[in-house]
């Protein structure tokens, strides 16, 4: 196979990604409504689940998608996630988030205090601002 031919196909499985979410996604009502009368609720979760990540799990293989370098990359989804959960209206308390996120009470501030730090340092880069 030659490499413009690979690169084809990569960027043919990429561009269908979003399809094949929501047709995963979409059978999510269908699978329930017949499979719940006969499975105990946490177990028929727990088979969706699975076969859920099996299914992205080969998606990801066939489409050879990047994963984030170790470090600087994962250190930025975590606090997307951060903020993600402390920006929400109503505000929740630190104990919530503590619960949510595992973290210790006591580093929720600091980490925040960070994480909004960089954005603001990040902002007028991207040129959001004007």
């Amino acid at each position: 196979m030659t490499a413009a031919v690979a690169s084809a196909q990569r960027a043919t499985l990429i561009r269908s990604m979003p399809t094949v979410f929501v047709l995963i996604w979409s059978t999510g009502f269908i699978v329930a409504r017949y499979g719940m009368p006969y499975a105990p609720p946490l177990t028929f979760l727990s088979w969706r689940y699975a076969f859920s990540i099996g299914a992205f799990l080969a998606w990801i293989a066939m489409a050879r998608a990047a994963w984030p370098r170790p470090g600087v990359q994962w250190l930025h989804l975590a606090v997307t996630g951060l903020l993600g959960v402390l920006m929400v209206d109503p505000a929740p308390s630190y104990d919530e988030v503590s619960r949510e996120l595992g973290l210790p009470r006591g580093s929720i501030g600091p980490l925040r205090r960070r994480a909004l730090t960089r954005l603001r340092a990040l902002l007028p880069e991207a040129a959001l601002l004007t």
